[in-house]
């Protein structure tokens, strides 16, 4: 059997100045250099794109905002007029008071509709983040809700001008109902910004 042997190699002569790396090509640094430009500029696009998706984001939290804002003060306007309404009713009207009184509460419902159906529709278009979907959502149950309550005053004014008294009442009940909904949905939409303010979703 022969005995292979290594030579022994003798490192207390080697100094760390004598280990050279090995030098690039032209070619070469040109890729490496080209690599770290298209490197960095993607690098820049995500922090962009990032930036971009973040501002588009704030926009859309901020119609959706808006919107809801806008409908809230028209909704309140309106309701302070068919609370003044009401309160100007007397005990026994007349006849003649009883029409006049008809007449302005079917006016009032119209305007609801036609303002639940406007603000419904700018808030469906709202593009919004997963996050505040819900929300969105919940708002715009509470409007469905709110419309056919309006919707349902109407009928029962309508009903009164043709001397239908019975379901003129019976569409008060049923628009009653409507505004108990319409009560449950924002109470609903209410819980779940809070939800949300606590998750540190909302700011």
């Amino acid at each position: 059997m022969v005995d292979l042997k290594l030579p022994d190699l003798d490192l207390s002569k080697l100094n760390l100045s004598d280990l050279k790396v090995p030098s690039l090509s032209g070619n070469l640094k040109k890729i490496l250099m080209a690599l770290c430009v298209v490197i960095g500029l993607l690098g820049l696009g995500l922090v962009g794109w990032t930036l971009y998706h973040s501002q588009e984001e704030q926009h859309e939290i901020g119609a959706l905002r808006d919107a809801i804002a806008s409908s809230e003060t028209d909704l309140a306007g309106l309701d302070r007029e068919v609370s003044a309404l009401i309160a100007s009713v007397g005990k026994y009207p007349s006849l003649k008071e009883s029409d006049a009184y008809m007449a302005t509460f079917r006016s009032l419902a119209g305007r609801g509709i036609d303002i639940t159906e406007r603000h419904r529709k700018t808030i469906e278009a709202i593009a919004v983040p997963e996050t505040y979907e819900r929300v969105r959502t919940g708002y715009l149950q509470a409007l469905d809700h709110l419309n056919r309550a309006y919707t349902l005053w109407s009928a029962s004014a309508e009903a009164y001008g043709r001397g239908s008294y019975r379901d003129a009442e019976e569409r008060i009940d049923e628009a009653d109902s409507e505004w108990q909904a319409y009560d449950a949905a924002i109470a609903a939409y209410n819980q779940e910004i809070v939800l949300m303010q606590q998750k540190g979703e909302m700011p």
